[in-house]
């Protein structure tokens, strides 16, 4: 029951707005407490609330759970951003947010101000992978800075740009475009510590250091074909190496393992069977580990093992390299 109903109505009537509705702090209630801190924390020191910042009062304000957004300005660091950047209401811009650390508090007031309207909409994806590539270049070496700056410039970014503009730029491009970067100065970084430029940088040594980080190969295929194109390196990628198979068995060794298959009673049943198959038919695995023993008949004719859509004829107890 309600406090009214219960004849206790104005221990639950809001001093503020006159509501029936569980007291929060001096006899008001949630939302008027809410609105009285958010009052607060935009204002000035006389109090004024700078018309510019009424719609991020009003977002804050009408949560649909204001104990939520009162317990975030008690506890947030990023409600305490928000208070020292409101004291200058014209400066709020992308440009001021992006001058911080992009830290997670950052990010949440940037989301603030441009649903409030008061920061233009713009790929935050894009932008924070600009920004990524502007302090990454900055902390470089001069002497590899402009190689590094001028990829970044007029490869990666330039495509990331084009990527964002039909609205295809996601957060899986942003990593591959860190990615590609990235490797790009391992690259570099370790030309330097073999005395070499990428000038001077020959075949060998580019296939020496894949050898040793066979795992970076994929990130640096854009930096390498930039490169060449621009006639900063004679250098070309190799191909990745396959996996295609290397060794294989004589007549001889392929007739003593069927034989082991066939005769060897110490081996394990399903070992021989599995060994046997693949020595007399070259199944695949895969397809033995799905056999079952329905695919295995009997009848007057002979035995037969159904391996594929037409079945292997096995007569007298063993298998006929017809009909696999």
């Amino acid at each position: 029951m309600c406090g009214p109903c219960c004849g206790i109505g104005p221990v639950f009537t809001c001093s503020g707005c006159g509501s029936i509705d569980e007291p929060y702090a001096d006899g008001r209630c949630t939302r008027c407490v809410l609105q009285v801190r958010v009052q607060g924390l935009l204002s000035d020191e006389t109090g004024h609330l700078d018309p510019r910042l009424q719609p991020v009062a009003d977002i804050l304000t009408g949560a649909a759970r204001p104990k939520s957004v009162l317990h975030w300005l008690g506890h947030s660091t990023a409600a305490r951003l928000l208070s020292r950047l409101t004291a200058t209401p014209a400066g709020l811009t992308h440009e001021l947010l992006d001058a911080l650390p992009q830290e997670p508090r950052n990010r949440y007031v940037r989301g603030l101000l441009v649903s409030a309207g008061i920061a233009p909409d713009r790929d935050e994806t894009l932008a924070q992978t600009e920004l990524w590539v502007a302090s990454t270049i900055a902390e470089l070496p001069a002497g590899r800075r402009g190689v590094v700056h001028a990829f970044a410039d007029w490869h990666t970014l330039k495509t990331a740009r084009r990527q964002a503009a039909r609205g295809r730029y996601t957060a899986g491009s942003a990593s591959q475009d860190r990615t590609e970067i990235l490797r790009a100065i391992d690259f570099l970084d370790w030309l330097d510590t073999q005395n070499l430029t990428l000038s001077r940088a020959r075949q060998g040594d580019l296939e020496h250091w894949l050898d040793q980080a066979p795992g970076h190969r994929r990130g640096l295929v854009a930096f390498i074909r930039w490169a060449r194109l621009r006639n900063l390196a004679d250098l070309t990628l190799p191909a990745p190496r396959t996996a295609l198979p290397q060794h294989f068995l004589d007549d001889a060794e392929m007739h003593t393992q069927l034989r082991r298959c066939l005769t060897e009673t110490a081996l394990p049943l399903d070992v021989r069977i599995t060994g046997a198959l693949v020595c007399l038919y070259a199944l695949p695995a895969s397809r033995i580990a799905a056999l079952t023993a329905d695919d295995f008949t009997q009848d007057e004719t002979g035995s037969y093992l159904t391996s594929a859509p037409a079945p292997s004829c096995c007569h007298h107890g063993s298998p006929s390299s017809s009909g696999t």
